[in-house]
């Protein structure tokens, strides 16, 4: 039986999304996300455009409740709405359907290609003999160091605890034929290895529109001890996790910008004046840019 208000499509929606991430059948969840969203065009059955636009909200909403602590989810259903609304409307709602539809696999098979993108636009970055240090589980920061999987470099990688996700980044770049030099060191020693890195390079889960990123719990700390040994910080991150978001505290990361009841220490947020670059599918540019970006991807 369903709930009262929840219409079979949104619950089947959300069944698919569920699958799409437990089945790992695409690459992150910002792409099940737009997929399932695409579920919803495929079966409706509306007649109106304002029915349509309430099984897409309505999906939305109980995607963020099954996925509370994601902020790349919401940011990338943000950018699906916005893209979906740019649809030249017509008299014939069949007409109009088909219209959204398009433009929601033009934008999923855009987002595919963005990680390969960020590849080819930091492809220079990554040189025999440097050191560089990363922190979380990123799958572009693990794109990017795979596709350099032959060369001689030396990685360090934090133990990204509570979550031990440096044991995670270490098995998935061994297991995909890493063959550089890997070093697993404990979130408390970065700034007693720091002295050896030419570089740190993390990647995201929401860019803001200050330039500062939100990432890892841990993100943070690594930037203030590699601005003190002057290392440069590059973020790396995909245009669907950008938002117009204004975190002023650490505290509204975990707080304010996710359902957070339990109040646990998931991310962090680092100021601008902290990161060097930013390696996105748009381009490579200085955190000072992040607005014009935003205005570029959003319109303005």
């Amino acid at each position: 039986m369903n709930k009262v208000g929840e219409p079979q499509l949104i619950l089947d929606a959300v069944n698919h999304m569920k699958q799409l991430m437990n089945d790992k059948i695409l690459p992150g969840i910002a792409l099940c996300a737009v997929d399932t969203l695409n579920f919803v065009l495929d079966n409706t059955k509306a007649t109106v455009h304002h029915e349509l636009s309430d099984e897409l909200r309505g999906t939305i909403t109980h995607l963020i409740k099954a996925y509370p602590s994601s902020l790349t989810l919401k940011c990338s259903c943000d950018l699906y709405m916005h893209f979906i609304n740019q649809t030249t409307l017509a008299n014939d709602f069949s007409v109009v359907l088909s219209n959204i539809r398009h433009s929601g696999r033009v934008l999923q098979n855009r987002l595919h290609q963005c990680r390969d993108k960020i590849v080819d636009n930091c492809a220079s970055f990554i040189r025999p003999s440097i050191t560089i240090l990363t922190h979380g589980l990123s799958m572009v920061v693990c794109g990017i160091l795979l596709s350099h999987k032959d060369t001689q470099f030396k990685l360090i990688v934090t133990e990204g605890r509570p979550y031990n996700y440096g044991e995670e980044v270490i098995n998935y770049l061994k297991e995909n034929g890493a063959k550089f030099e890997i070093e697993l060191i404990c979130d408390t020693a970065v700034a007693y290895k720091m002295k050896e890195v030419d570089f740190v390079l993390i990647g995201s889960q929401v860019l803001v529109k200050t330039g500062g990123s939100v990432n890892s719990v841990g993100t943070y700390n690594i930037a203030i001890i590699a601005k003190h040994f002057n290392v440069p910080v590059y973020v790396a991150v995909e245009c669907f996790k950008f938002s117009d978001s204004y975190p002023i505290e650490q505290e509204d990361v975990n707080l304010t910008l996710i359902d957070n009841p339990t109040k646990k220490i998931l991310y962090d947020y680092t100021p601008p004046e902290m990161i060097s670059l930013i390696f996105s599918d748009l381009s490579v540019f200085t955190p000072s840019a992040v607005a014009d970006e935003l205005i570029k991807l959003y319109g303005g």
